[in-house]
């Protein structure tokens, strides 16, 4: 009898998670980043938790990309909440993660990402696309945001933020981490490659052959060859500096 008490309990309790999760639904609201930076604005999205129903419909889709099914600026749950920001790979875009921002919203996270200048689908400066250095300054940027704008920051739970990328937005993550090029250790990975190898460097924004790699090169950098994109990572913690 006690074993059966305790599977009613469960079953219950699941239960009532299930019924709790389809009640949830996501609010989708367009993001604008305000701050002192004029040369590099920031816009996007934030997905967020809502327990409204009406006006619920497929929102970012295209031919190509799925959409999700969300509801344009509802009222978000109250409470504070965990927080993630999403960077898109090399000429993608803040929707390209949307059915991973939906996911996260199902589990009681608040999601943004924006579309890095230079590097996305409709922002395409091939000056700004070599000064990679600003991606993880642009998710500063949106944090910065997030806990300061009156009305965002009562939604997000400071101790809990978190990113993710996608490609190119996977390095930005490593980057605003501290990850950092190990040299010693990369050129002999470099050295025994087949074809022709280059790096592009976050810290110069040139393209070079790998013997030509300077010392001051050592924040992280893609590997181009024969066989098409590489990628190798060392991460070293240490504090992000922009190049002067």
């Amino acid at each position: 009898m006690k074993n059966i008490l305790h599977i009613a309990a469960l079953t219950l309790a699941l239960t009532a998670n299930s019924v709790l999760a389809q009640e949830v639904r996501t609010g989708l609201s367009d993001l604008k980043i305000s701050d002192a930076r004029r040369d590099r604005p920031l816009e996007g999205f934030i997905w967020y938790p809502t327990k409204e129903t009406a006006r619920l419909k497929a929102h970012q889709s295209n031919g190509v990309w799925q959409g999700i099914q969300a509801i344009e600026d509802a009222e978000p749950l109250t409470g504070k909440r965990p927080f993630v920001v999403l960077s898109h790979g090399m000429y993608g875009n803040a929707r390209n993660q949307n059915w991973l921002a939906d996911a996260l919203v199902q589990h009681g996270f608040v999601v943004a990402a924006i579309h890095h200048p230079g590097t996305s689908s409709w922002m395409r400066d091939p000056d700004q696309a070599r000064q990679m250095w600003d991606r993880p300054g642009d998710i500063s940027r949106v944090i910065d945001h997030v806990l300061t704008d009156p009305t965002i920051s009562t939604h997000i739970d400071p101790e809990r933020i978190y990113m993710a990328g996608h490609s190119l937005g996977g390095m930005t993550a490593v980057a605003l981490a501290g990850g950092g090029l190990t040299r010693p250790r990369w050129m002999p990975f470099v050295r025994r490659g087949q074809g022709k190898w280059f790096v592009v460097c976050w810290t110069c924004g040139r393209l070079q052959k790998h013997q030509k790699m300077q010392k001051r090169c050592r924040l992280i950098c893609l590997i181009l060859g024969s066989r098409g994109l590489r990628c190798s990572i060392w991460a070293r913690p240490r504090r992000f500096q922009p190049p002067a």
